[in-house]
């Protein structure tokens, strides 16, 4: 029997409305510096939010056909020339460190406007006790557009660090345009697991088996200047050469930048019973490549092709017109963790919303 594969953020249980991030490795350094002891490293802090207004919106929201809410955008110009403070060690390298926090928050992600450092050059991006750290990020993730979205970090302050070596002169290209304030506990920081509705299995579960290389292709998607998630796939194409095509929804998309997106791969809990899974894996930013309201999907390019590390597949397609006799939906419901649900009706070809 042929298998048919629903891979896009869709509303399948009746509690969903319906160059890259790949951090180089290393560990940040400043702390280890003699120039850090009794150095205190100035701090932003954002204007505090009614929560209770944000979620009454979401409830608002929630019939409409856009993609579900998780944090709020703080807009913020922050960058070396005015903000932070630079640390000069004996050998001449230099570090420049923000601290930002926005009380309450269960997790920040920040959105760079303007991302150009030369080579040699690393930035950092860590909480309090560097329980989670995104990085290094270095000139290899310099992109023509200059965007840089981030996946979040845990608590409601962060830490920026960005080290130049003495050999460097000037300043790097540096804009944080937006802290994103995570009020819901995207990712399982603080939601309790299962809300994505009972339909839906972890993915490492049994139910899963059949399914085990078509689960590695699908990505939760984080977007809206770090705000709102969708879900989709990596697709194949018939020169099975692992260009990094993702396919998701139209309506994620809708007047929406695809540059500085989010795209984590592998967030997966590791056992059948619920509980949080790793968002190390991630790649920032994307190309449009064609896109339908009919039938409500988008044809994306990744900024870069997933490295071997993330161990990733490239799901097939069917142009043929056939009806599948059952369905598979593997998605991120509620942005939790990577689930799988089945519908064993047979499936119809229709139109999105009525669409042709």
């Amino acid at each position: 029997m042929r298998k048919t594969i629903v891979l896009l953020g869709i509303a399948i249980c009746s509690s969903i409305s319906a160059y890259s991030q790949i951090g180089q490795g290393g560990e940040p350094a400043f702390s280890n510096e003699n120039i850090a002891k009794s150095r205190q490293i100035p701090s932003v802090t954002l204007p505090g939010l009614d929560i209770a207004k944000l979620l009454k919106e979401d409830e608002l929201e929630s019939s409409k056909d856009v993609p579900m809410r998780f944090a709020y955008p703080h807009e913020t110009n922050l960058n070396p020339n005015n903000s932070g403070k630079w640390y000069t060690n004996s050998k001449g390298d230099r570090y420049w460190l923000i601290e930002i926090e926005s009380k309450g928050a269960l997790s920040l992600n920040l959105t760079f406007s303007s991302f150009q450092i030369p080579e040699g050059a690393k930035l950092f991006i860590y909480n309090e006790d560097k329980s989670d750290v995104r990085g290094a990020f270095t000139s290899a993730n310099n992109k023509n557009s200059k965007r840089l979205g981030l996946a979040p970090v845990k608590g409601d302050k962060l830490i920026v660090e960005y080290f130049q070596p003495a050999r460097i002169k000037g300043l790097p290209d540096l804009n944080i345009s937006t802290v994103a304030h995570d009020y819901k506990g995207i990712m399982g920081m603080a939601k309790a697991f299962g809300s994505s509705g009972s339909c839906n299995n972890n993915v490492v579960c049994s139910e899963g088996d059949p399914w085990r290389d078509q689960i590695r292709s699908v990505a939760l998607v984080i977007l809206g200047n770090g705000t709102r998630w969708c879900s989709g796939s990596l697709i194949n194409n018939t020169a099975n050469n692992e260009t990094p095509y993702f396919l998701t929804a139209n309506h994620c998309t809708a007047g929406r930048d695809v540059t500085n997106w989010v795209f984590v791969f592998n967030y997966e809990s590791p056992g059948c019973s619920s509980s949080d899974g790793s968002t190390s894996q991630s790649i920032s930013g994307s190309q449009m490549m064609d896109s339908g309201s009919g039938s409500d999907y988008a044809l994306l390019r990744l900024s870069s092709t997933p490295p071997s590390s993330y161990n990733v597949y490239y799901s097939g397609w069917d142009a043929t017109g056939s009806i599948p006799t059952q369905t598979t939906g593997i998605h991120h419901p509620a942005g939790d963790v990577k689930k799988i649900s089945f519908d064993s009706d047979p499936s119809s070809i229709s139109g999105y919303l009525g669409g042709q």
